[in-house]
């Protein structure tokens, strides 16, 4: 893990990784939601204001802005959110 942004209400975590990809936490260090589309490594994470975006800096040299659908505190609350599988847990090494 390279870099952590926690987000405005206090309630979620995002975190960049040497796997070129941000990991969407709750506070229960559970991982809800994984972000990938960086070939380096993901060295810095934000949250928007709003919730609604998310931006992830790379050792690759580029900013990716992910829009959601909704505002994270809502995506997280819908039935749009799966947990990450077992196989990708091993895969990722997160417990």
């Amino acid at each position: 893990m390279w870099t952590i942004s926690l987000f405005p209400d206090k309630h979620y975590i995002l975190t960049g990784s040497g796997d070129y990809s941000a990991l969407l936490w709750n506070l229960d260090g559970i991982a809800i939601q994984r972000f990938t589309g960086h070939y380096l490594d993901v060295t810095s994470v934000a949250f928007s204001p709003d919730g609604k975006n998310i931006a992830t800096g790379s050792d690759d040299r580029t900013v990716r802005i992910w829009e959601l659908a909704m505002p994270v505190r809502d995506f997280l609350k819908s039935d749009k959110i799966e947990a990450l599988t077992k196989e990708q847990k091993t895969k990722y090494n997160i417990q």
